[in-house]
C-alpha cells in the first residue's frame, strides 16, 4: 500500500514538483526545508504531522534527535487532540486476514496478561516477525510517538478504541524497532496488557536474571500476580535445560531463588497459573526449585503433583541413563512430600509395565509399544532404585527378568543397570 502523506510531504513541505522527485534520496537541502517548516509554525495540521513522520526514515541520528525533540514537545501538548484527529480522519485499513503473521498480532491484541503472551511476543521480537503487509511508515512512526511522548491520552485511547487496524501498525511497529523498546516503568502501568508485556519483553529480554532487574520488576506498576508471571518465564527461560547438581551448586542461581523467596511473591502462585507454561524436560528442575521454595504446604503439594504427572507423562523416546537419572532425582526428592498415595502408583505401574514388556508376543504386535514401555520401566527402576534404597535388588531383579527380547539399545540399558547397583 503507497503511503498517501508521500505527496503531501513533496508538494506541500518541501514544495517540490511530485514527477520530479526521486524517492530514494532526501537530500540535506530537503531535511533543511523541513526543518525551516516546522521552525516557522506553532500549530500542525494532522496531515502536517504524518507527513513530516515519513522524514524520520532518511535522517542520520543527530538529525534524529532533533525531529524528535519537536515531536515529543509537540505531541506533550497536543496529544488528546492528535490521537481525535487520527481516529476520525484516518480511513480504515485493510488487511490479508490470512497471514498466519497477522493471526499472531490480532492474538497478542486480545490476549491477558500470562505466561502465552509473554512467550509469543518474546519469539516475535528475537526473530522479528515482520507482516509489513504495508508500508505506511507516516501512521505508524505517529503511532510509535504518541506512545512514547503522550503516553496517558494514548493508552487511553488504545483500551477504549475500535481501530483494531492502528493497534495492529503500531503493535508491528514496537516489534520490529529493537532502537525504541518499551523500556520505562511508565509503561508498565498501561491499562493494556499488550503494552505492559511489551514492557517486560522490552526490558528483561536475555538480560533478565540479575538482581537489578529483579528490583525493577518489583518495584514497577505491575500487579503482584503480573510480577510473578514474568519472573517465572524468565527464570525458567535463563536455567532450562540445566542438571540438577549443576543448579543446586550455581551461586548465581541460589542468589536468585534466595531473592525471589524474600520477596514472598510466590505466595501469589497458583495452579492455573502454569496453564500458560511449557511445563516440559527442559523447564523440570527450574519449576522444581521454584515450588520447593513455596511456604504453603498446600498449594506446594498440589504443584507438586502436577509436576510429578508432566514427568511421568512424559514421551520417554530412546535409552538416556543422564534424562532417568535426572527426573528421578526430582521424583524422589518430591515423593515424601506427595505421600504414600504417589508412592504406590509409582510400584503398581512398574509392575504393569513389567508385565506388558513380557506378555507374550507383545514385542512382536506391536514393537514400538514394546519399547516404549521398556524404556519407561527403566526409569520407574531409577526412581524406585533411589527412594526404596534399602530394597533396590528386587527391583533390579524384576526388571532384569522382563528382558527376554533383545533391545537395540541393550549395552546403555546394562549401562544404566550398572549405574544402579553401585
Amino acid at each position: 500500500m503507497k503511503d498517501p502523506y508521500w505527496n503531501y510531504l513533496i508538494e506541500n513541505i518541501l514544495q517540490e514538483p511530485l514527477e520530479n522527485f526521486d524517492k530514494t534520496s532526501f537530500s540535506d537541502s530537503h531535511i533543511e526545508k523541513v526543518f525551516s517548516y516546522i521552525s516557522d509554525r506553532t500549530s500542525f495540521m494532522l496531515d502536517d504531522l504524518l507527513a513530516l513522520s515519513i522524514v524520520k526514515r532518511y535522517l542520520s541520528l543527530d538529525k534524529l534527535d532533533k525531529i524528535d525533540l519537536f515531536f515529543e514537545n509537540y505531541i506533550k501538548e497536543h496529544s488528546f487532540d492528535i490521537i481525535k484527529l487520527l481516529d476520525e480522519n484516518i480511513i480504515q485499513l485493510s488487511f490479508d486476514n490470512n497471514n498466519e503473521i497477522l493471526k499472531r498480532y490480532k492474538n497478542i491484541l486480545h490476549s491477558n496478561f500470562n505466561g502465552k503472551t509473554i512467550g509469543l511476543l518474546d519469539e516475535m521480537i528475537c526473530y522479528h516477525f515482520d507482516y509489513s503487509s504495508c508500508k505506511l511508515y507516516s501512521i505508524r512512526f505517529l503511532l510509535e510517538n504518541l506512545l512514547h511522548y503522550g503516553f496517558e491520552h494514548f493508552d487511553q485511547w488504545l483500551n477504549q478504541t475500535k481501530r483494531e487496524d492502528l493497534k495492529l501498525i503500531l503493535l508491528e511497529q514496537i516489534i520490529n524497532n529493537p532502537f525504541r523498546p518499551l523500556s520505562e516503568e511508565k509503561y508498565s502501568g498501561s491499562r493494556n496488557p499488550f503494552i505492559k508485556v511489551l514492557y517486560i519483553v522490552s526490558c528483561y529480554r536475555d538480560r533478565f536474571i540479575n538482581e537489578d532487574n529483579f528490583n525493577k520488576i518489583f518495584n514497577s506498576k505491575l500487579t503482584d500476580k503480573e510480577k510473578l508471571i514474568s519472573l517465572l518465564f524468565y527464570f525458567v527461560k535463563k536455567y532450562s535445560c540445566r542438571k540438577y547438581s549443576d543448579l543446586k551448586e550455581s551461586k548465581d542461581f541460589q542468589d536468585n531463588l534466595s531473592f525471589i523467596k524474600e520477596t514472598k511473591c510466590l505466595s501469589c502462585l497458583e495452579l492455573k497459573d502454569l496453564d500458560d507454561f511449557k511445563l516440559n524436560s527442559s523447564s523440570f528442575l527450574s519449576f522444581y526449585f521454584l515450588f520447593n521454595a513455596l511456604h504453603d504446604e498446600t498449594t506446594k503439594k498440589e504443584l507438586f503433583a502436577l509436576l510429578f504427572d508432566k514427568i511421568i507423562e512424559n514421551n520417554f523416546q530412546n535409552i538416556n541413563p543422564l534424562r532417568d537419572i535426572e527426573y528421578s532425582e526430582i521424583i524422589t526428592l518430591m515423593l515424601p512430600e506427595l505421600g504414600e498415595e504417589k508412592i504406590e502408583y509409582i510400584e503398581k505401574l512398574f509392575k504393569k509395565k513389567i508385565f506388558e514388556i513380557r506378555f507374550p508376543y507383545a514385542i512382536e504386535r506391536n514393537y514400538r509399544k514394546w519399547t516404549s514401555d521398556l524404556e519407561k520401566s527403566l526409569f520407574l527402576l531409577f526412581v524406585l532404585c533411589k527412594f526404596h534404597s534399602n530394597n533396590k535388588d528386587a527391583f533390579l531383579k524384576a526388571f532384569q527378568e522382563s528382558r527376554t527380547h533383545k533391545h537395540f539399545n541393550d549395552e546403555k540399558i546394562d549401562e544404566c543397570i550398572k549405574h544402579l547397583t553401585y
